[in-house]
């Protein structure tokens, strides 16, 4: 059931260093400040009693002139 909360679990790396969750609008915003590999977990979370919810693994590759993100 709406409303759904969004939110990102900061392990094991969480998301690079410049990139914030917009929660409202379940979207990754931002500028990474480094390259690297970042994993983190995304879960989305609806309003029901009691609440249901979801994980999704997740990996951002932040490279020289990309960011691409995948599913785990």
């Amino acid at each position: 059931a709406e409303p759904y909360t969004w939110s990102i679990d900061p392990k094991p790396d969480g998301l690079p260093f410049g990139v914030t969750l917009n929660a409202e609008m379940a979207q990754l915003e931002g500028t990474p400040e480094r390259m690297g590999t970042f994993r983190f977990r995304l879960r989305v979370e609806d309003a029901s009693t009691p609440p249901k919810q979801h994980d999704n693994r997740s990996t951002a590759e932040v490279g020289p002139q990309a960011l691409a993100f995948y599913r785990s």
